[in-house]
Formats: C-alpha cells, sequence, structure tokens
C-alpha cells in the first residue's frame, strides 16, 4: 500500500511512523475511564522522542512478540494511582490485560489527543488496501532537510506508485507539513496580534506613568530645592526619589501579576477549543 511505499522507498527521513486513535475503556481497581486510545509502532516514538514522566516507551520486541504492554499519559498514569506504584503493574485497556511500562510527561503527547498507547505491528496486505485509508503518518526529517525536499521526494514516490496503479489514491502528490505549523499554524497570526495588542498597552501604560511622574517632579521642585538649601545631600534626595519609584514600581507589579493571572486563566478557559496546548498556557518567571 501508498504506507508502505513512502516507507521503504523515502531519502529523506530518518524516521517514520503511522498512528491511529479510538476512544476505549480503561480499568484499574477502580470505576472504567474511558480514554482516547492511540495504536502505535516503536518507529512512533523514535520520530517524537517524547519525555518520559515514568519508566519507557514500549520497544521492537514487545510489538513484534505481541507482548501486551501499554503506556499512558502522565494525566491518565496519575489518575489511575500510577505514582508508587512497583514496576510491572497492570490495567486492563479496552477489554485486554496489560502491563504498564512508561508514562509520557505532560505537553510531550502525540497525538494531542492520546491518553494511552498500545503497540501495533503493521503488516503489508497489499491488494485493495492501498485505498483503505484510515491511519495518519509522521516522519521525522533527516538532518539538513526541507520540507520542501521531503515534498519532493515523497511526490517522486507518489509517481512510481501512479506508474504502477494508476487506480491509487495518494498517487498524484504528497504534501508535507511541519508539525509546529500543524499544531500552531491557524493560531499563529492571532497570537501575533494579541502579543502586539500587549505590547502596545504596555507602552501606553509606561507612557503615561512616566509623563505623570515627570509632572509631579515638576511640582516637587520647589521642595527639592529647599531640601538641598537646608542641607539635604544630593545622594539623600536621589534615594528618597528612586524608592518612592521602586515602591510604586512594586505594588503595580504585584497587581499587574495578579490581574495578568486572572485574565489568562479566563482566556484560556474561554479559547481551549481554538488554541493548541491550551492547557499549558500560564505565567512563569520570564
Amino acid at each position: 500500500d501508498d504506507w508502505d511505499d513512502w516507507r521503504r522507498k523515502n531519502q529523506t527521513f530518518a524516521a517514520v511512523a503511522i498512528y491511529r486513535s479510538f476512544r476505549g475503556s480503561v480499568v484499574g481497581t477502580d470505576q472504567p475511564v474511558r480514554a482516547t486510545i492511540t495504536l502505535a509502532p516503536p518507529d512512533l516514538f523514535a520520530v517524537i522522542r517524547p519525555r518520559m514522566a515514568w519508566g519507557r516507551p514500549f520497544t521492537a520486541a514487545e510489538v513484534t512478540d505481541r507482548i501486551p504492554v501499554v503506556m499512558l499519559s502522565e494525566a491518565l498514569w496519575r489518575r489511575m494511582g500510577g505514582e508508587g506504584r512497583p514496576a510491572g503493574w497492570r490495567l486492563t485497556v479496552d477489554g485486554v490485560d496489560r502491563e504498564v511500562v512508561g508514562a509520557v510527561a505532560s505537553g510531550q503527547t502525540f497525538p494531542a489527543e492520546a491518553e494511552a498507547w498500545v503497540p501495533y505491528r503493521h503488516q503489508q496486505l497489499g491488494g485493495a488496501v492501498r485505498n483503505n485509508v484510515n491511519w495518519l503518518a509522521v516522519g521525522r526529517l533527516a538532518d539538513g532537510v526541507s520540507t520542501a525536499g521531503a515534498t519532493e521526494d515523497l511526490a517522486r514516490v507518489a509517481a512510481g506508485i501512479r506508474a504502477t496503479d494508476p487506480a491509487g489514491l495518494y498517487s498524484w502528490g504528497v504534501g508535507v507539513r511541519s508539525l509546529h505549523d500543524t499544531l500552531t499554524g491557524d493560531s499563529r497570526p492571532t497570537l501575533i496580534l494579541l502579543q502586539g495588542a500587549a505590547l502596545l498597552v504596555l507602552l501606553i501604560a509606561c507612557a503615561n506613568l512616566a509623563s505623570a511622574s515627570l509632572a509631579r517632579g515638576l511640582v516637587r521642585t520647589r521642595e527639592v530645592a529647599i531640601r538641598i538649601a537646608i542641607g539635604a545631600g544630593r545622594g539623600q534626595v536621589i534615594r528618597q526619589i528612586v524608592g518612592e519609584h521602586l515602591l510604586l514600581a512594586g505594588a503595580g507589579g504585584i497587581v499587574g501579576a495578579g490581574v495578568a493571572w486572572l485574565v489568562v486563566r479566563t482566556a484560556v478557559f474561554a479559547s481551549a477549543s481554538q488554541l493548541p496546548r491550551a492547557d499549558e498556557v500560564s505565567l512563569d518567571p520570564r
């Protein structure tokens, strides 16, 4: 089928994998939990290279030998009581008893909605399955290869498919798109506009505050002159003025951080379905 041709004949990918997700049940010691389960060959983790919160990805040998194992997302792992469990604990995943071998750290899951991964062994069947389009593919480009180069490479493979099987679907061309653009591309203009608006508001606030401080300083010119005349050193006067501004900046920073936290949480809640990885949006020291 198309996938086998892409996998075997490409010259631009360091690793490639197919996957498919479905809704199923995960049962531990408590009530069953509905979760998104992904059928994944071990190559998927060579492509994604996720950071693990616990354990490891399943191996090619486990897939070949059809050993019933499962990986969980960190959120589902914690929900199922995985913390503190010894290696080898088991869950029933969609009716199959499986050993839990690892938990993928939050923010590292792929596909984004996946909560559990079970091994899948791809077998080439040939025939009509070339037009059986029910899987997704992902790859890691080899060093120095661009998406344009990969598109050209897979177009070459597609031309070969068309020459041998003109009725094959997806034999007329292949498009390659970066995972970053796939996840965030449609949101990038909106986020840039939002960032620009935030910077503009910040500049306006800074300009207003600077103008107010300058006006207040002009009003206090007489006061400063009198203080110097009766013996106050210039250093004392400067320290007082700087201290007043630092106090104002500190109070404003605290209030601003509180308002920012509230606005961020409200915006994330309101746009969670449109904003990729919205659950990871938060304030940090930077």
